[in-house]
């Protein structure tokens, strides 16, 4: 819902297995008339129907560990596509773990909390993983800073 509050012309669709939390989401977006579009099921069943390979950017926060994770998101990227999670602490562990699923899924890691530094507000740094397929260029927000092995 943030990203179609910040670009409210970017084509922004919104899944959730519960219907109650999906129903508040289109509430949400009336309200605000925001032109999104919500998806009430799993993502291991919606991802087979017309979303799938569709989407530039697929983004998560709290879903899963990125071993689970991985497989549930791949199958909505479009080809060049990027994954953003948003992980805790221990990013670079479930990043290991996951190494099977992203052969699986032909994708690579494209940039780690080690190569760029997220932050809002002056809080906290987000520990952002980006994942995409081999290849894929990835073109960084203007705001946002390289780790300081980067200069």
């Amino acid at each position: 819902m943030v990203l179609a509050i910040a670009e409210p012309n970017r084509d922004t669709h919104l899944l959730d297995a519960t219907a109650k939390k999906t129903r508040f989401l289109q509430d949400v977006a009336e309200v605000l008339g925001l032109p999104v579009t919500v998806h009430t099921g799993r993502a291991e069943e919606v991802s087979r129907g017309t979303l799938a390979r569709r989407f530039a950017t697929v983004t998560a926060r709290a879903v899963a560990p990125l071993e689970r994770l991985v497989p549930l998101a791949a199958p909505f990227l479009a080809e060049g596509g990027v994954l953003v999670a948003v992980k805790g602490a221990s990013w670079s562990a479930e990043l290991k773990r996951a190494s099977g699923q992203l052969r699986a899924n032909q994708l690579v890691p494209l940039a780690t909390p080690q190569d760029l530094t997220l932050t809002y507000g002056g809080g906290e740094p987000l520990r952002v993983v980006m994942i995409g397929r081999r290849g894929t260029v990835l073109t960084l927000p203007e705001r946002a800073s390289r780790g300081p092995h980067d200069g």
